[in-house]
């Protein structure tokens, strides 16, 4: 698995500080996951958000708003939300599998 991309309107909600600022980056973003990494992306290809995988303290799903959930640690104590709403059910469960299948590899080679 080199790069799998979805396409389609995905939003991108980052919440910003502690008193939980929500600002959007896109609401048409598309998706790359290369190696480590999950790529949001603008159509014109200019990266948006981009999430190492090796940070990801916590990934949900929330099928009733139609959302995944990244919950990053940045420092210790200290943790970023970054939210992709996905409108196509399919699309969502299958960027939730392969994210958390390629945190399982990252974790059984300790990061590499």
């Amino acid at each position: 698995m080199r790069v799998i991309e979805f396409s389609g309107k995905v939003r991108v909600i980052v919440e910003g500080d502690a008193e939980g600022t929500q600002t959007i980056l896109s609401n048409e973003a598309s998706v790359r996951i290369v190696a480590d990494r999950v790529l949001c992306l603008k159509s014109s290809d200019d990266v948006v958000m981009e999430v190492c995988i090796a940070d990801l303290a916590e990934l949900t799903a929330d099928d009733k708003v139609g959302s995944l959930t990244f919950t990053l640690q940045r420092q210790p104590g200290e943790t970023q939300l970054v939210s992709l709403t996905i409108g196509d059910p399919r699309v969502r469960s299958a960027m939730y599998k392969v994210v958390c299948a390629k945190r399982s590899m990252l974790e059984t080679r300790g990061g590499q």
